[in-house]
């Protein structure tokens, strides 16, 4: 057994460690190797440890050197003719370094491309894809479903995406292909791989020459070598997309602006994606995660439309169970509210921080709990007034698709009378179930709670 440790020093430098742990008593290092650079992401894959690294081609003094990196010890250098670049780019100005370890000896292989900064990070069995973004430029569209959507005299000045596809195999690592697509994308879950063909949901922004922007929706599909053969364009015109989950043959987009459109979309076939249902409702869905057959759980924000403009004042945490059938036609069957304005939850921006177990269906997620005196005012409280901090720690829910949402309790590592904004390193961050416990950790403790009582057993204080 083996445990890898990546560290960030701030040079910047970026080293990892891989330790044999199969005497946990007495962890054995197996190898150190440490380079300069930003860590951008990692994936750990039939044995093998894949990271991903970028550092400035010019250094200081307006020097151009080529990467190098330690390892164990020994000090090796890229040499220049092994590096890859697209003479057309943009955007050229980093060593992305894409670094293969195994696990079990630290045998090391590397593949270094001259690119723009990689911002997205999304890896399949067999290849990895790093998105980029490239702002400035003209670009069109690659193939409107509705032209007349955005018929118009627009300056399509929008940022556009550049894509590399690293295929990997044992350890091996080689560059595939390279493309650009128009605008930008939300996070990993915009990006999947199904059987050959690449999907990505981006938004792109339109300026036009009399003033103001236009935001719309894209969703193109590429093939093994990269090249697009099926786009839908112009989806939800003057939205952004706020989550993205591709499940097999279908996609589902939650756009945002007033209200909000989940979009379910047929891949089946790759040339013609093409919407086949739309739910419109308040607030919006930020996370989607498959929990049955059919069914989909939202994490979001409710929200008020606003009086005023075309927005809407954001609420508390929203809760949504959707059931979409073999027609494609979304509906929300349950949802649950939590806190007022001001609430928040570490799982609208990263996902780990969420916990749900299929078997006991039982959902975790931290809550950053805010509320709101209505006495004060008079039992009509404006949409744009927060709430008061009052709580953090973790939800603990049952959730039943033909019932909806049960809580089954709360869990917090801070003392009954101190203060959720100023004790951070006590808010609760992550999540895990170990056999019938839940195990909670903040900055400074991990706790264990029996399920489904909530009884708390166990605490450690980490510092």
């Amino acid at each position: 057994m083996a445990v890898i440790i990546l560290s960030r020093l701030p040079l910047p430098q970026v080293t990892l460690k891989i330790y044999d742990i199969s005497d946990r008593s007495r962890p054995l290092r197996l190898t150190e190797l440490s380079m300069e650079g930003f860590h951008l992401d990692s994936r750990l894959l039939g044995g093998h440890i894949y990271s991903i690294i970028q550092l400035p081609a010019v250094r200081d003094s307006f020097v151009v050197a080529t990467p190098a990196y330690t390892q164990d010890g020994r000090i090796s250098s890229v040499e220049a003719t092994s590096i890859y670049y697209n003479p057309n780019s943009s955007d050229a100005t980093l060593y992305t370094i894409i670094l293969s370890i195994r696990i079990t000896d630290g045998q090391l292989r590397h593949r270094v491309i001259l690119t723009g900064r990689g911002s997205t990070i999304y890896a399949s069995p067999t290849n990895i894809y790093i998105a980029m973004p490239e702002y400035g430029g003209p670009i069109t569209p690659l193939g409107l479903a509705s032209p007349t959507m955005l018929r118009g005299s627009f300056i399509p000045q929008a940022a556009r995406t550049s894509i590399y596809k690293v295929a990997i195999r044992g350890g091996e690592i080689w560059l595939v292909a390279k493309n650009t697509i128009p605008g930008t994308l939300l996070n990993q879950f915009s990006m999947d791989e199904y059987r050959g063909y690449l999907r990505v949901a981006t938004t792109a922004i339109q300026w036009r020459p009399e003033g103001g922007v236009l935001e719309y929706n894209n969703l193109y599909v590429l093939d093994e070598g990269l090249r697009v053969v099926g786009s839908l364009e112009g989806l939800a015109p003057n939205e952004k997309i706020y989550s993205v989950r591709f499940m097999g043959e279908r996609a589902y987009l939650v756009t945002f602006k007033k209200v909000d459109p989940l979009f379910a979309i047929s891949l089946e076939e790759p040339s013609r994606p093409t919407v086949i249902g739309e739910l419109k409702m308040p607030g919006f869905s930020q996370y989607l995660h498959p929990i049955e057959r059919g069914y989909l759980l939202g994490i979001g924000k409710e929200a008020v439309e606003a009086s005023e403009g075309g927005f809407a004042w954001f609420q508390g945490l929203k809760l949504s169970i959707f059931w979409v059938g073999r027609d494609g036609s979304p509906v929300e069957v349950a949802k649950y509210l939590i806190g007022d304005r001001g609430t928040e939850s570490p799982v609208l921006h990263d996902h780990k921080a969420f916990l749900y177990d299929p078997e006991t269906k039982i959902l975790v997620i931290p809550v950053l709990l805010a509320q709101l005196d209505r006495e004060r005012y008079g039992g009509s409280v404006p949409p744009n007034v927060f709430g008061k901090i009052v709580w953090q720690g973790a939800y603990v829910l049952k959730v039943l698709v033909g019932e909806g949402f049960q809580l089954l309790g709360r869990v917090t590592h801070l003392e009954p009378d101190a203060l959720p904004h100023t004790n951070y390193e006590l808010h609760i961050r992550r999540a895990v179930f170990i056999e019938s416990y839940l195990y909670t950790v903040s900055g400074r403790a991990v706790k264990v709670h029996s399920l489904p009582g909530l009884t708390e057993v166990a605490a450690v204080q980490l510092v």
